[in-house]
């Protein structure tokens, strides 16, 4: 066999590395993968509700948490007796008079030493970080220190005993007291080492607390209308019996030359 025809054998024997069959084949394995790429594409651009409740859920979970350490870590407590005293986590002291409240959240207080005061509360605070009492009229804030707080919807009194008492701004220093009001807002000096308003067994106590917050106190322990009709700056020093409001309005009014007349809403105190 001569080399023509060994390349004529050899031609005859090759096949073509694709075939139709193959062709075809391969066309449709393509064809089944772009179908699936589709799909896929397709179901990708669709809204996953799954993941969408999901992540809501994961949301509102994290937005509830400080509602839930507000609610659960508050603590309330409510002067049911003449005087009560309390203890803060801290080992910081107060004394409530009667009827009034205090709140704190004691999951945060090693965060933030804050109290909500309703009424009235004498307090010694430890020393550390800052201590504030919110009240109607304002925050009152000190480091460490013995103060006494009165506020209703008129009026806040502080005073300070020790250390220092920042009141919205104002400072005051051992001897100082603040009052504010609707109005406006005074400052001065008392010699006395209690405060304003004590109260004892069976007496309220004040010394040189002016004479509005006397009334506002007695109309509080007896339940009356007392209206103040004047215009006259008084104070009052002294102790009034709780359990007797006439001996009480004789004594306030009696250094003062005042008169008292009793009407159906209550009593009427003005000058004669």
């Amino acid at each position: 066999m001569n080399d023509l025809e060994k390349a004529e054998d050899r031609l005859k024997a090759y096949k073509a590395p694709f075939s139709d069959e193959s062709v075809l084949s391969a066309r449709a394995k393509v064809m089944a993968r772009t179908i699936h790429f589709e799909e896929e594409v397709e179901h990708s651009q669709g809204f996953n509700f799954g993941r969408f409740y999901a992540a809501a859920a994961g949301l509102a979970l994290i937005l509830s948490i400080p509602f839930a350490i507000h609610f659960i870590g508050t603590t309330t407590l409510t002067a049911t007796e003449i005087s009560s005293e309390f203890t803060l986590p801290d080992g910081s002291k107060m004394m409530l008079a009667e009827g009034s409240s205090i709140s704190y959240n004691s999951l945060l207080w090693n965060l933030s030493r804050r109290t909500d005061l309703e009424g009235e509360g004498y307090f010694t605070v430890k020393s550390g970080d800052e201590f504030t009492v919110e009240t109607e009229f304002g925050d009152v804030t000190v480091l460490g220190t013995r103060f006494s707080v009165w506020e209703n919807e008129d009026a806040l009194v502080v005073q300070c005993q020790e250390g220092k008492v920042d009141v919205e701004g104002e400072i005051l220093e051992a001897d100082d007291y603040i009052i504010m009001s609707l109005k406006n807002s005074t400052q001065g000096k008392w010699t006395n080492n209690e405060p304003f308003i004590s109260q004892t067994a069976n007496d309220l106590s004040f010394d040189n607390a002016p004479i509005h917050i006397v009334i506002e106190s007695l109309e509080e322990k007896f339940g009356k209308d007392i209206q103040f009709k004047t215009n006259a700056v008084y104070r009052f020093s002294g102790s009034l019996n709780e359990s007797d409001l006439d001996s009480s309005l004789k004594i306030l009014t009696k250094p003062f030359g005042l008169e008292i007349s009793s009407n159906e809403g209550g009593v009427v105190i003005l000058e004669p």
